[in-house]
């Protein structure tokens, strides 16, 4: 893997093309910014399962696609990936698992399993040959594996989430060291894709996907505008419409209500930024968890590591970064046949 790596590094610099030079596009050899230069750099995500392997000794969590390195003198990591997906192609999960399990492995299957979110996640890496939630050559590219369901209507009703972050953090950042830059900008993902066709869902197929470079300043720009709304203050109002017996807490991050005239969401607690296409904000705790000085509100039911501490000294359901559905159907729909 390391020896297509160099190979990619080195044709892009002999071919002087060095714009096509980016970390994302690596497997586990990078070509890092050093200085007004490069230089080589074994990735982040590499050491760090080679340090849990070696020196801390854990026991492996992850199994590998490719069991014989050989392989990869004939074709790169993506090809091997997408070649054992097309296998699959326009199959149901039940069909899938038919033909990848034994007789009396999949009758057992049948029995226990109930098809939920979880198990597409698991078929997506059982077409692979892995028995396990994630994939050795994947963690250690980081690269980020979704697998996505698009409706009958072609709509996608899941967003796709990140980790979540603290709002001192944020505040602090600059883009490029940023947790938004890292986890959504510089790595590559693989979309597995189901379509809802009939009564059943069937595999359409996956992709390997990174953010186009066009794209990247419109997600800078939701980024600063979520950072310097956090900066300012974050604006809070109570709707008498409740969710659990509870009021529900309307904020000032943008997204598709805050920003609509016709909403009420717009005319109780409007946002002073415009909606991002590709990223917005939303909860990413347990529970909720509120301590809103500003505005006399209090929800501290459940432990306050569900919150995060806002700048003014607000406390707030922790946060995270999210792609926004319709762009990354968009984005399917160029590479994938639904």
């Amino acid at each position: 893997m390391i020896e297509r790596d160099y190979q990619y590094i080195r044709d892009c610099v002999n071919n002087k093309r060095y714009d096509d030079l980016h970390e994302k596009n690596a497997h586990y050899l990078s070509p890092c910014r050093k200085g007004n230069g490069r230089a080589y750099s074994l990735k982040l995500s590499y050491m760090n399962e080679i340090f849990s392997k070696y020196i801390d000794k854990g026991i492996p969590l992850y199994k590998p696609i490719i069991k014989n390195p050989e392989e990869l003198r004939r074709a790169s990591l993506e090809e091997i990936v997408i070649e054992l997906f097309s296998r699959h192609k326009n199959k149901t999960i039940k069909e899938i698992r038919r033909s990848i399990m034994k007789p009396k492995e999949f009758k057992k299957w049948e029995s226990k399993t109930k098809i939920d979110k979880a198990e597409f996640a698991r078929t997506t890496m059982a077409m692979l040959g892995v028995d396990a939630d994630q994939a050795e050559e994947f963690v250690k590219s980081n690269i980020c594996v979704k697998t996505l369901r698009v409706e009958k209507n072609l709509k996608m009703n899941e967003d796709i989430s990140f980790s979540a972050f603290e709002f001192s953090d944020l505040s602090r950042e600059t883009w490029k060291k940023s947790f938004a830059y890292e986890e959504m900008v510089n790595r590559k993902f693989l979309w597995s894709v189901f379509v809802h066709d009939g009564d059943d869902y069937k595999f359409r197929g996956a992709t390997f996907w990174s953010l186009p470079e066009e794209d990247e300043p419109v997600i800078k720009r939701g980024w600063e505008d979520i950072r310097n709304i956090v900066r300012k203050g974050v604006k809070f109002a109570i709707d008498v419409k409740t969710i659990k017996g509870k009021p529900r807490v309307l904020n000032s991050f943008p997204d598709s209500n805050n920003t609509n005239q016709n909403r009420k969401e717009y005319k109780l607690c409007k946002s002073t930024k415009p909606r991002n296409k590709i990223i917005s904000i939303r909860p990413h705790a347990q529970h909720a968890y509120y301590d809103l000085k500003t505005i006399g509100y209090k929800d501290t039911e459940y432990s306050p590591s569900n919150g995060s501490i806002l700048p003014n000294g607000d406390v707030m359901t922790k946060q995270c970064f999210w792609f926004n559905n319709e762009y990354i159907l968009e984005q399917i729909k160029k590479q994938v046949e639904l």
